[in-house]
C-alpha cells in the first residue's frame, strides 16, 4: 500500500492548513485499513491470530477478556498487538491464561472509552501496555 506524499514545500515556505490537513487525513485513513474491528459483547479468548492481524476489540458490557500466555510461540512481535476499547460501561477484565499482564494476575478496564494497546514480551511471559 502505498502512503500519500506530504505537501511539496520548499526552503522557506510552510505548506497551507488545507494542504497538512488532508495529507494526515489521508494517511491515517489508510493506517487504519491495518486493523481488525471486532466487537465483543461477552466472555472472549484471544487467540494469536487476533494479535497477529493487529485487531481492534470494542468491548461493551461487563466479561473477561482471556488472553493466551505472552511466550506463545505463534504470536509473532514485536510489530504486532493488540488494543483494546471499553466501548460501555462495564468492566473488562483482561486475565492471562499463562503470565501475567504488567507484573499482575489481571488487569481491569472500568472507564467508558478507556483504550489501551498490548504486546507480549515473551522473554518474561509478560503482557506489556502501551
Amino acid at each position: 500500500m502505498a502512503y500519500n506524499t506530504p505537501p511539496a514545500v520548499t526552503t522557506g515556505q510552510l505548506a497551507t492548513a488545507s494542504d497538512y490537513n488532508t495529507y494526515v487525513k489521508d494517511n491515517i485513513i489508510s493506517l487504519h485499513r491495518f486493523w481488525t474491528i471486532v466487537n465483543k459483547v461477552a466472555l472472549y479468548t484471544v487467540v494469536p491470530a487476533d494479535i497477529n492481524l493487529r485487531t481492534i476489540l470494542q468491548c461493551s458490557g461487563t466479561f473477561v477478556l482471556t488472553l493466551p500466555p505472552a511466550n506463545t510461540g505463534t504470536i509473532e512481535v514485536p510489530v504486532n498487538g493488540l488494543r483494546i476499547v471499553n466501548t460501555g460501561t462495564g468492566t473488562i477484565t483482561l486475565t492471562p491464561s499463562g503470565g501475567t499482564i504488567i507484573g499482575a494476575a489481571t488487569f481491569i478496564m472500568t472507564i467508558q472509552y478507556q483504550s489501551l494497546e498490548i504486546i507480549p514480551d515473551a522473554a518474561t511471559n509478560d503482557w506489556r501496555i502501551f
